[in-house]
């Protein structure tokens, strides 16, 4: 069951710290981006890898917002919120602050969640940018993509040490949740945690 799991969805988790700081990661299927450690070289390689990517990727995929089935579809809580409110759920349920929504991190996230759909594939975006631009001291993101709910995203990315690890870090205090579900159901999940 644990196999055609990870088949059907992939993941990746970066943790920036500051400067002289450490960092961990996790992936999970045989293609996701391992990164261990935070340098000048991880964001040159990730942005070669994006730059490799873009020259080879297929047709851009037809995307949208992704929504929670409702009858009052002007209230639904959308798929990002739902990942938002589960994922402070794992937190509070082990003692930890709440995550506070934060306008900055959620642009990094929405654009990069396209980004990714476009590209069909799993990547993580320069952290550095995101770092300035949100005024935050610290910075990590999870990725994945599949066709699953809010719950099985974040039961995914619970079940993964690196994600996990993200999740429950009780340094961050905000995070930006994108989500976008390709015209075949795949659904590509990006969170940005920020300490700001």
């Amino acid at each position: 069951m644990r196999a055609r799991s990870l088949s059907v969805a992939m993941l990746a988790a970066v943790l920036v710290l500051p400067a002289g700081g450490t960092s961990a990661s996790a992936a999970a299927g045989s293609t996701s981006p391992t990164v261990s450690g935070v340098s000048a070289t991880y964001k040159t390689s990730a942005f070669q890898r994006l730059k490799r990517m873009k020259r080879t990727a297929p047709a851009p995929l037809v995307v949208a917002p992704v929504t929670a089935p409702t009858t009052a579809p002007t209230t639904a809580p959308t798929y990002s919120d739902r990942v938002l409110a589960l994922t402070n759920a794992e937190r509070t349920g082990r003692g930890l602050r709440a995550l506070q929504p934060s306008p900055c991190a959620d642009g990094y996230a929405d654009r990069w969640a396209v980004n990714l759909s476009t590209l069909g594939s799993l990547a993580h975006q320069a952290m550095s940018p995101i770092l300035s631009a949100c005024g935050a001291s610290r910075v990590g993101e999870n990725v994945a993509y599949g066709n699953v709910t809010p719950e099985q995203l974040v039961t995914m990315w619970m079940g993964s040490t690196g994600h996990r690890a993200n999740i429950l870090n009780a340094g961050y205090t905000h995070v930006g949740v994108g989500a976008v579900r390709t015209a075949t159901g795949r659904v590509y999940g990006v969170q940005v945690f920020v300490t700001a």
